[in-house]
């Protein structure tokens, strides 16, 4: 079955919009994205018997592959198959092995190269001073009209909480044209669960309104999804994270 998401996650768009994003964000918007699309479940086990012993947060499998991106695909790779749970930190361990303690690989192997090959971003060699060079990531003639659609997008997304429940026909717009990229729109965040049933095929008046089936935002708790927030900041600062701040190290260029 191809997939109903666009081709772009919001780890991909986080990076074509700006090729220096942080890499922690790029790493935990993936993240979200999977759980968004129930691809990835999150969970609680506890941490002993011990009475007050307290709670770890858990990530494990819940459902097939196909709607993941590729740079998606690259970070689940880390969770582990077979119906096990991995507590976030094990996996922040696991991403740091992977891909760097500021998990500044990710971006630079998995996501720039990646919009390279779509034809969005181009490499350029720059000099500075006499004897250092990096690579920094400028987009081209389709990257910049890439950026422009979804910058459009993103602008109408954050007119919509107001009007809901009055706007399905463009909250059906924006969605297929983001995608889990939503989760790039603040605004949006507290009203996902709003904007799935407006995007279910019986919440249309009389029967408009169209059915995006397998698009369709899947079920989310979006408690457990604020408490993932805060818990991969806890397990990546417990863990003595340096933010990863530049993205990929090389990336740059960003307009």
């Amino acid at each position: 079955m191809a997939s109903p998401w666009p081709a772009l996650g919001p780890a991909e768009t986080m990076v074509l919009l700006d090729p220096r994003a942080d890499a922690r964000d790029t790493v935990k918007i993936a993240l979200t994205s999977l759980l968004l699309k129930g691809v990835l479940r999150a969970g609680e086990v506890a941490k002993s018997r011990w009475l007050f012993g307290g709670r770890h947060r858990t990530l494990s499998r819940a459902g097939l592959s196909e709607t993941a991106t590729p740079g998606e695909r690259a970070v689940l790779a880390i969770i582990p198959t077979g119906g096990l749970a991995a507590t976030l930190d094990d996996v922040v361990r696991d991403l740091r092995t992977a891909f760097g303690s500021g998990f500044r690989g990710f971006p630079k192997e998995c996501l720039l190269p990646d919009l390279v090959r779509r034809g969005l971003l181009a490499p350029h060699l720059r000099r500075h001073w006499l004897f250092f060079a990096r690579v920094d990531y400028e987009p081209t003639p389709a990257g910049e009209a890439e950026r422009s659609r979804i910058r459009g997008l993103m602008e109408r997304a954050r007119r919509l909480p107001p009007f809901l429940a009055e706007n399905r026909a463009e909250a059906l717009a924006v969605v297929a044209g983001l995608g889990t990229a939503i989760l790039l729109v603040e605004e949006l965040r507290p009203h996902l669960t709003e904007l799935r049933a407006l995007l279910r095929p019986e919440a249309a008046d009389n029967g408009g309104g169209g059915d995006l089936g397998d698009s369709d935002l899947p079920e989310l708790d979006l408690g457990a999804l604020d408490a993932f927030d805060g818990s991969f900041d806890a397990a990546f600062d417990g863990a003595g994270g340096d933010g990863g701040g530049d993205g990929g190290g090389d990336g740059g260029g960003g307009k």
